[in-house]
């Protein structure tokens, strides 16, 4: 295959003019109604606080009650002691549970999703590993009487980056894993309440933390709570140093999303994405002392709201929680609101526009125009640091029989990053044709340059043909 790296110029907003004679143009129509299992985007099943005993059975219940079919990822938030119960055995090493619970997902074709927490309130097992103690870490006893380490211990700090090394080496990989939350602290690992020995160390234990993931997870998106008791200079610093990206743990919730952390979220938007965390368990119910203040009068009101603010905060990922909320919630009495996220929400890209030339003479230059739309209220984060830009437009030819290019022709200029819903992208692309002659299908993609600059996003097409590995054809052409 031969491959070539080119430079286009971008027009905003309006479409340039190539109608030479013998160009033709391929008109084409988004696709608004099929799942697209595109990464960190859509819909996310969950698992908290235990590892599956049988992933199997997870998965079977998931695929019964239809949420497996619309989940890109799956979402695994653990203590720490269920991933390293001994220092250095780790559970993708030697829990056979977790390991099946990780190739179910990878066998589904679902992306990971970690949150890691160390903190033992409202735990009724030990969350962090007992061996801090004997290495010498100090902590405290929790609200369930179980020791935690303070949060600004060295021993802890020093044990903590020793783990996430070592799970970075086994997740720090984009076709595995979609996202890791970056912080872990405090109550539920969410980054609020963290006891320490000394709260001036607040904010240097948050930027040890978050950066010690964002070393080990150099290759996959790391991810924060917006709370408020981080920070907001503080978020923003990890925002603007580190690419972290925003997520909130109570959307659906009128008392703990607060609009401070709603604008916040918004004001980084589109330069990072948003990750939109559903509050409500189905043993939480609307009405129980704890969420009086919520004055919701049904589980559906709930999820209207959760839609609603996830739609307000352009979110690309919101959860169907556990099997029991996804079977008896979403699935059963929101499967409209189901299919309404994973057709608005987050990124659905298409080439609207494309013209080229029917017939390619020799190899004599050719003026490629190609214009993208954004469908969904999201963005695709290809300018993150984690990413680097690595999602690239592509032309390739087909040989007619065959879904193997023949030729690749990448447009270095394109950004899916830059496609957003109001403001559509148009390119030209001016190259060269090397293939012999002969009669090819051209076919477009949004390719991935670090893995052979194969297909690596699923475009949203309804009218044309998709092959190999995500090529949307767009016509014969003949090269002379």
């Amino acid at each position: 295959t031969t491959i070539l790296l080119l430079t286009s110029c971008a027009l905003t907003g309006k479409q340039s003019d190539s109608m030479k004679k013998g160009y033709m143009v391929s008109h084409m129509l988004p696709d608004t109604v099929s799942v697209l299992h595109n990464p960190c985007n859509g819909w996310s099943i969950y698992t908290d606080g235990y590892i599956p005993s049988s992933a199997e059975d997870y998965y079977r219940q998931m695929e019964e009650c239809g949420a497996l079919a619309y989940a890109s990822s799956l979402y695994i938030r653990l203590p720490w002691a269920l991933l390293e119960p001994e220092e250095g055995k780790y559970a993708w090493l030697y829990n056979e549970s977790f390991k099946n619970l990780i190739k179910g997902a990878r066998d589904r074709n679902l992306k990971l999703a970690f949150r890691v927490y160390y903190d033992n309130r409202d735990y009724r097992i030990p969350v962090s590993p007992r061996y801090l103690i004997d290495a010498g870490a100090e902590g405290y006893l929790s609200n369930t009487n179980i020791w935690s380490p303070y949060a600004d211990d060295p021993v802890f700090l020093s044990k903590l980056d020793k783990f996430l090394e070592a799970m970075g080496k086994e997740f720090n990989d984009p076709n595995i894993t979609d996202y890791v939350d970056g912080c872990g602290l405090g109550t539920w690992g969410e980054g609020f309440n963290a006891v320490y020995k000394d709260k001036k160390n607040k904010d240097d234990v948050l930027f040890h933390v978050a950066r010690s993931y964002a070393r080990s997870f150099s290759k996959v998106i790391v991810a924060i709570n917006a709370h408020d008791d981080i920070g907001n200079p503080q978020l923003s610093e990890l925002a603007e140093k580190d690419d972290y990206v925003f997520r909130h743990d109570a959307i659906g919730s009128k008392v703990w999303f607060q609009d401070t952390q709603s604008k916040l979220m918004m004001d980084y938007f589109p330069q990072h994405f948003t990750i939109a965390e559903s509050m409500w368990w189905l043993s939480q119910g609307p009405n129980t002392s704890l969420y009086t203040n919520e004055e919701f009068k049904d589980w559906r009101e709930v999820m209207d709201f959760t839609f609603a603010e996830s739609r307000r905060i352009r979110a690309n990922l919101l959860d169907l929680r556990n099997v029991a909320e996804a079977s008896a919630l979403w699935m059963k009495q929101a499967k409209d609101l189901v299919d309404a996220f994973n057709t608005q929400a987050g990124y659905r890209l298409t080439p609207v526009q494309v013209s080229y030339p029917k017939t390619i003479r020799g190899k004599k230059e050719v003026v490629l125009t190609h214009t993208w739309h954004n469908s969904g209220w999201g963005v695709c984060p290809n300018n993150n640091a984690h990413w680097a830009y690595k999602y690239k437009v592509a032309f390739a030819l087909l040989p007619v029989g065959s879904d193997t290019p023949v030729e690749t022709v990448i447009d270095n200029a394109s950004d899916p990053s830059q496609w957003l819903k109001e403001k559509d992208i148009t390119y030209t692309l001016s190259t060269r044709f090397q293939a012999k002659p002969g009669t090819y299908r051209l076919a477009i993609a949004i390719v991935d340059t670090t893995q052979g600059n194969e297909p690596g996003l699923q475009l949203a097409v309804s009218d044309k043909e998709t092959v190999g590995k995500g090529w949307v054809c767009i016509d014969n052409v003949t090269l002379k």
